[in-house]
């Protein structure tokens, strides 16, 4: 009887490794190209040179006519030398016909400038003017005659975003039973300019997308009303009625361009 013999199937053979392919450096495209044009002929090489500097010429055209440029040059203009001359002049006014402060109170009043798109403001000059009376009759009912109201106190102060310092009037007191007045106008050493930066072109330096200018009437005292008689008690004043008005003088330029 036959031996059984098991059959083992042998693996195929792996194919041969073929030749090791070099490693493509950074620079290989370049030289490929550079050996290429060596190659040409003097016709072929003077059509790749036009073909290549009318591309170049077209990207240029195309960053500059989209306001780009080269080296962070992109946006507006900043000008610092910004032609007033021929400038549309406006006037910006308010008022408060009943206003009223108690003793040592503050009230503000704000006017807001936003210009719209492609224009620029430029702030000339501030103003106000603040009127009180002294009252003529004592603040409750008096048996004894002859109460004589105090003086009243008032000081207005101007902010305007842009310029660093505060506009003041002094500390000022009416004359004995008369009216009193302040008025308040300052113009700006340099105009401050506000502008729109929206698709802006040009834009005037040191300039600020809008501005804030800021009135405030300040109540110091409230005179008392000071008795005839030295036994008598005095008459408390907490408050008095102003009436204030106030303006903004400023140039503007419609079109953005200086």
């Amino acid at each position: 009887m036959a031996a059984e013999v098991e059959l083992v199937e042998e693996p195929a053979a792996a194919p041969a490794p073929g030749p090791a392919r070099a490693r493509q450096g950074p620079m290989d495209p370049l030289r490929r190209a550079v050996s290429r044009f060596r190659g040409m002929s003097i016709l072929r090489k003077v059509l790749a040179i036009v073909v290549v500097a009318v591309v170049l010429a077209a990207v240029v055209a195309m960053t500059l006519s989209k306001g780009g440029g080269f080296g962070g040059g992109d946006g507006p203009k900043i000008v610092s030398n910004w032609n007033l001359g021929g400038l549309s002049e406006q006037l910006r006014e308010g008022s408060d016909e009943d206003g009223a402060n108690i003793e040592g109170q503050t009230t503000p009043y704000v006017e807001r400038f936003e210009p719209g798109q492609h224009e620029v403001y430029f702030i000339t000059k501030v103003s106000a003017t603040v009127t009180w009376d002294d009252e003529t009759t004592e603040p409750i009912k008096v048996q004894v005659p002859g109460y004589v109201n105090q003086p009243d106190s008032f000081q207005l102060f101007i902010e305007v975003q842009g310029y660093a310092e505060t506009i003041s009037s002094n500390l000022s007191y009416n004359e004995q039973g008369q009216q009193g007045t302040i008025d308040l106008e300052f113009t700006f050493p340099k105009p401050i300019p506000v502008a729109n930066p929206d698709d802006a072109e040009y834009l005037p330096a040191g300039y600020n997308a809008t501005c804030r200018a800021d009135f405030k009437v300040y109540t110091g005292e409230c005179g008392d009303w000071s008795p005839p008689l030295e036994r008598l008690w005095p008459l408390g004043d907490g408050g008095n009625y102003y009436v204030f008005t106030w303006s903004v003088t400023y140039l503007v330029d419609s079109d953005g361009k200086p």
